[in-house]
């Protein structure tokens, strides 16, 4: 998902750049940086953090066809229940600065840089680089530009950590979904620790016409309970 965004930040500036404005990195600056010969807009990823004015709700019951980690038995009726978390928001703030052989390169890339992320914040689904497109379903990407972050105290702080000289930059922060229920091969159990609300579920059709179906509180069996009965 970081790299199909990269691609996309990558695709945003390079169409409005020319060919002699030199390439877009996502790279640690380093000491060496100084001496480049060629001019450079570079995109660096120093914090990652969910955004948790934007947490979803309780995890969902969702139906499953098999007694994998994480599953709910329902009584006398093959495979069970998972509950699963609502995707989580993630914040990616980048530092963005510009490199080159003068002042006045950096500040005209600068300059041009910062009125792209502007003019496409939040970036419209036609500027994503096409492997982003089938990992989210948005419109749009939201993100945050040159806006005012808790996460740093001020340009001094950054550069001093980088032990690099203070440097033209601008801040981006990004947001992109996580499914924690698709990061790992077995999903973490986020079952409540209490009953969950009722549920109604049809489950299969039976001959002439009847059906099966459990109507009550899904329980919530400890981890000994599971697996098929």
């Amino acid at each position: 998902m970081i790299h199909a965004l990269h691609k996309t930040l990558e695709r945003l500036i390079r169409m409005r750049l020319r060919p002699e404005d030199g390439e877009v990195t996502f790279e640690t600056p380093t000491a060496e940086w100084l001496k480049l010969t060629k001019n450079r807009v570079n995109f660096h990823l120093y914090d990652v953090r969910e955004r948790l004015e934007l947490r979803g709700g309780e995890p969902e019951p969702r139906r499953t066809g098999d007694w994998s980690p994480g599953t709910v038995p329902v009584p006398g009726v093959g495979g069970g229940w998972r509950f699963e978390r609502p995707p989580v928001l993630v914040s990616l703030s980048y530092m963005t600065s510009l490199w080159g052989q003068s002042f006045e390169d950096q500040h005209r890339l600068l300059w041009v840089t910062l009125g792209v992320l502007l003019r496409f914040s939040p970036i419209p689904r036609t500027e994503w680089h096409e492997e982003l497109k089938p990992l989210i379903d948005w419109e749009r990407l939201p993100t945050a530009v040159a806006q005012p972050t808790e996460l740093i105290r001020g340009p001094a702080e950054f550069w001093g950590a980088m032990s690099l000289p203070i440097r033209p930059s601008v801040h981006l922060a990004a947001t992109l979904p996580l499914d924690p229920n698709t990061a790992t091969a077995d999903p973490p159990d986020v079952r409540p620790a209490g009953p969950v609300r009722a549920v109604r579920v049809k489950v299969s059709e039976q001959p002439g016409g009847a059906s099966v179906v459990y109507d009550g509180v899904l329980p919530n069996p400890k981890p000994a309970d599971r697996g098929a009965p």
